[in-house]
């Protein structure tokens, strides 16, 4: 009896334990063989392409860094290349005012000289000057005088047009400066 039926409990119970582990060894072989190679192989190939991106990333990363601070120092660059030749405006503009202000003073001045000139302007004037000198120490003192305002009308013309030239050339500066400083706000744009 008892023993036959326990002996057939085990039997059966072995062998629905026997089957149970053929059955998951049979799935770990079948599933293992296709998953597991093929897995493997498509792992690893996976994990090259990603640390191949990943790489490529941390290089692109540090190229952008080092761009985006050369464009900094470029940009820190130009801003104070702007604001030196802003500068330099403001001062050619002072600069321009001053001349101009020189040149309206000198002008006035010439208008005088001019018309004394226009007016003194025939030989008779400064014969009649010069002779009517009372002696020969006069005369010499009154040719003196007539030679000196001559001089200092050709010295007042030649200064004015000094003056006049350095204004040009100032105006000039200032347009070149004005150029460079609409080239450098491209630039920074």
């Amino acid at each position: 009896g008892i023993e036959g039926v326990i002996m057939e409990f085990i039997k059966g119970r072995l062998l629905k334990q026997i089957v149970i582990l053929l059955l998951i060894i049979g799935f770990m072989f079948l599933f293992a063989g296709k998953v597991g190679a093929k897995s493997l192989k498509e792992l690893r190939a996976e994990l090259n392409e990603l640390e191949s991106k990943y790489s490529k990333n941390q290089s692109d990363k540090k190229q952008t860094e080092t761009d985006i601070a050369a464009t900094k120092g470029k940009i820190d660059e130009i801003t104070s290349e702007k604001n030196k030749v802003s500068k330099e405006i403001d001062e050619l503009n002072e600069e321009i005012r001053k001349l101009g202000e020189e040149i309206e003073k000198m002008r006035e001045q010439l208008k005088d000289i001019v018309h004394y000139y226009q007016i003194s302007s025939s030989n008779s004037v400064y014969l009649e000057y010069g002779f009517n000198a009372s002696d020969f120490t006069d005369f010499i003192y009154r040719l003196a005088v007539s030679e000196q305002l001559s001089e200092h009308r050709e010295k007042m013309i030649s200064e004015y047009n000094n003056l006049m030239r350095e204004n040009k050339k100032k105006i000039n500066e200032l347009a070149g400066k004005q150029t460079s400083l609409s080239k450098l706000e491209e630039e920074l744009y």
